[in-house]
């Protein structure tokens, strides 16, 4: 149910699914809705012109929630707006490839 109801969600519902996922059981169908979420690019966060940096974007929520469910080591522990876009493709990029 939930990988339909992401399907079918806007950016902020698909964003608060891929949050959530982080902390739920649900082993392989989690997993792999965590992974494909990695290659949707569309802002999860609204443009804030008192906050530094470009939005939060899906594929970076759900780069974060990966590494902390997983306890992935060697790479950047969390993505935030601080990042240039280019620093989160690549460490987004490196996490993909050891997925």
């Amino acid at each position: 149910m939930l990988v339909s109801l992401y399907e079918r969600g806007d950016a902020v519902t698909k964003g608060n699914i891929i949050q959530a996922a982080g902390n739920m059981a649900g082993g392989g169908e989690i997993r792999k809705l965590m992974i494909r979420a990695l290659d949707d690019t569309s802002a999860y966060e609204e443009e804030n012109p008192d906050s530094p940096g470009e939005p939060l974007r899906i594929c970076d929520v759900a780069y974060n929630q990966l590494v902390l469910r997983y306890t992935i080591t060697n790479v950047l522990r969390t993505i935030s707006p601080l990042h240039s876009i280019a620093t989160r493709d690549y460490h987004i990029a490196i996490l993909k490839g050891m997925l």
